[in-house]
This record gives C-alpha cells, structure tokens and sequence, in this order.
C-alpha cells in the first residue's frame, strides 16, 4: 500500500475524503488493486469524482451535512436517477440536477 508507513497520509485520506476509519480506507484501496494495474492512479481517480467532493470542490454546496441533507430530501438527480447515497461516482459528462422544489418540476443542471 502506498501510505502504509506515513500516518500523515493516511489521517489527510480519512478526513479528506471522509472514511470513518482505516479499515474502510483499506477495503478501498484493495478493491481498487483487483481492478486495475495502474493501482495508485486508479484510487485517486474514484476518490476525486465522488459526488460529494465534486460539489464541495467547485463550491456548489458548502459542507457535507449540506449534501445529505439535499440527498435525503431526494433533491439530487443524475441522469434521471435520484441519487440515494453520498459515495456516488460521478463519470465525465454526467447530468447532476438540483430539486429546487419538491413540489414542482424546476430544475438546476450542472453539467460536468
């Protein structure tokens, strides 16, 4: 594993990207080594476009809570599926929309 000996690492990728702990961080890591062989490039690319850090990276939402809250209320949709869940990949030319309403039909699209 490539953050095995540096703590400081491993404590930037829990909190970074929001692990509970190590041992999920781990389980992630190694799905990703059975994958592919460009092992470390390959983590990195499924951590970074993950909804909520999509959103938080270009200031959209300004926290997490901000993004459970909208995904519990069945505020977010991506390609006309509601999204249930805040580890959701996102892949390039994704339609993410925004339930203004939920009792209207208005919609926010932002193209990625």
């Amino acid at each position: 594993m490539f953050f095995t000996y540096s703590k400081i690492i491993k404590k930037y990728l829990i909190k970074t990207y929001s692990f509970k702990n190590s041992k999920v961080l781990r389980n992630v890591y190694m799905q990703n080594l059975k994958i592919t062989i460009n092992k470390t490039y390959n983590f990195l690319y499924k951590l970074e476009f993950r909804l909520d850090l999509v959103l938080i990276r270009i200031y959209f939402i300004k926290s997490v809570k901000k993004l459970q809250q909208l995904i519990k209320n069945n505020r977010i949709i991506i390609n006309n599926k509601i999204i249930k869940h805040k580890d959701y990949n996102i892949n390039i030319y994704d339609k993410v929309y925004f339930n203004i309403n939920s009792f209207h039909t208005k919609k926010r699209v932002l193209k990625i």
